[in-house]
């Protein structure tokens, strides 16, 4: 099971693992359940965990990175459960993610984070991204290739065309020469 295959689907409780894509929504098993189901796209919202991003002071950090520092802070201090008091859950929180925006995040996101790295963890999912063929290929490229096709292309230069006036014209009146007959 891979972090990118997992989705949190609004209205439904819990984390879903994503078995097929249809265009009109998605077949979805519940993590831990082996029975798939059909969700419309057309009554949900998926959200993709690797898509998800906690608020931060200067940018934003992906949620896999929290979780990531949840597991390395494991060790140190244990997470405590989301149904425990908002101090205690905004402290364990500064402690994993020291920079959070305490305005944008919410007691609310804080629990539902806590809730789905006891259950991914309860799953052995990783907390690993996988990298794409591409990317793969774009660490692989040596600068000077790079180099060299950016010299190799030049911007187009653009065409300066003269503004069109447009020129009044007055419309002659032209006379009835019907007669009003009666």
């Amino acid at each position: 099971m891979k972090f990118e295959d997992i989705v949190s689907i609004s209205g439904m409780p819990g984390l879903f693992k994503i078995l097929t894509k249809r265009p009109d929504g998605l077949i979805v098993e519940p993590l831990g359940e082996g029975k798939s189901k059909f969700v419309s796209n057309r009554v949900h919202f998926f959200s993709p965990l690797d898509s998800i991003t906690i608020y931060t002071e200067t940018d934003s950090l992906e949620l896999v990175k929290v979780f990531q520092e949840m597991q390395k802070k494991e060790g140190e201090v244990k997470p405590p459960s989301a149904k425990d008091s908002a101090d205690k859950l905004k402290a364990y929180f500064s402690d994993v993610v020291p920079e959070y925006d305490k305005e944008r995040v919410y007691i609310s996101d804080i629990k539902k984070v806590l809730k789905w790295y006891v259950d991914l963890k309860k799953h052995n999912v990783p907390f690993e991204l996988e990298e794409t063929a591409s990317e793969a290929e774009d660490a692989d490229k040596p600068k000077k290739e790079e180099d060299k096709t950016a010299k190799a292309k030049k911007p187009a230069q653009k065409k300066v065309e003269k503004p069109v006036t447009a020129k009044a014209t007055k419309a002659k009146k032209k006379p009835d020469n019907k007669k009003n007959k009666v």
